[in-house]
């Protein structure tokens, strides 16, 4: 009996793992969030400094200033590609 649970275990891990390989969600709001280019990096590129800047960080996001993001940046619908 456990030899038959783990060849079934086995041939469902080897069928899930190719229906994975098939399957790649696609960047997600990723040109939204971007970082922009680094002041500095630091331990291999795993701690950046970046420039804040508030025209970009605070106003061109916000519909109402201060007060109602773009629904670009809180929608939780996806593209058509996903």
């Amino acid at each position: 009996m456990r030899r038959v649970a783990a060849v079934l275990a086995l041939s469902l891990f080897s069928v899930s793992a190719l229906a994975a390989g098939k399957f790649q969600l696609v960047p997600y709001k990723d040109e939204l969030f971007a970082n922009p280019k680094p002041v500095q990096s630091l331990h291999g590129g795993s701690f950046q400094v970046v420039e804040y800047s508030v025209q970009r960080d605070l106003r061109d996001r916000d519909e109402v200033p201060e007060k109602k993001a773009k629904a670009d940046y809180v929608s939780l619908d996806t593209q058509a590609a996903e």
